[in-house]
């Protein structure tokens, strides 16, 4: 018999698809027989491992893995934060992202983590550092507001000097024309802001347009501002586990 989900020659003593785990329909189509219910966890299983490759699924999956820092007595928050830079890069098709957070000493924000960035661009980045109100439209800084956590720059704005020019992976990109409302220039990026209790900004994710120069549509940029509020709660509970270590000293 052949399984009429996906074609597979199914044995006559079995009650699913040896491939798929799709129930036989004559089986299930049958009120005179009953179903086999043990095959029901045996499908879900195989449909939950073998979800297509370029579906949201996937995302969903990364994004629980991340949400599994959460177990961890004590993270190393800068390997988080790669893997974070990196799973953005890989799995929602931009073409670089960096995360920066406040350094509590100083007040001052620095990158700590990036993907998709050239080696001399990551090091000249963590030279820099900016004050709070460099993110809150401070001149010379120009930003659109999109949502309570992502603001939009864009390259025709940003008077660039020479010094910052180091800070882009294509920097001789610069000049060029925009020809259209969906491309995106190298200068052009994205900040979704990592913000904790009282509205306070800790960090941000800086992302670029995706690897095929345009902007990145709406539902990405809702992944990645999932992804920042699963970053700020990693840091928080990481935070909050170190006061109360110090305090019980």
């Amino acid at each position: 018999m052949k399984c009429q989900s996906c074609g597979a020659d199914i044995p006559a003593d079995s009650q699913s698809c040896p491939r798929c785990g799709d129930a036989k329909k004559a089986v299930a189509n049958d009120k005179s027989k009953k179903v086999y219910y043990k095959e029901i966890p045996r499908r879900m299983s195989f449909e939950y491992a073998h979800v297509p490759i370029d579906s949201d699924a996937k995302i969903l999956h990364g994004i629980i893995q991340m949400c599994e820092s959460f177990t961890e007595q004590k993270i190393n928050i800068d390997d988080f934060l790669s893997k974070v830079t990196d799973f953005i890069y890989r799995n929602l098709g931009i073409a670089d992202v960096t995360i920066g957070l406040r350094n509590p000493k100083d007040g001052l924000y620095r990158y700590n983590a990036s993907a998709g960035v050239r080696e001399s661009t990551v090091a000249f980045k963590k030279t820099l550092a900016y004050k709070k109100e460099d993110f809150f439209g401070a001149p010379p800084y120009t930003r659109y507001q999109i949502s309570k956590y992502t603001y939009l720059y864009l390259v025709e704005d940003t008077p660039y000097t020479e010094a910052e020019m180091e800070a882009y992976n294509w920097p001789s990109l610069i000049t060029i024309k925009r020809t259209s409302l969906t491309q995106a220039l190298e200068g052009d990026y994205l900040n979704i802001h990592l913000i904790g209790p009282g509205d306070d900004m800790f960090g941000w994710i800086d992302i670029s347009g995706t690897k095929q120069r345009t902007f990145p549509d709406i539902k990405v940029i809702k992944w990645i501002e999932l992804i920042g509020r699963i970053v700020t709660a990693t840091i928080l509970m990481q935070e909050s586990g170190s006061n109360e270590m110090h305090e019980s000293r």
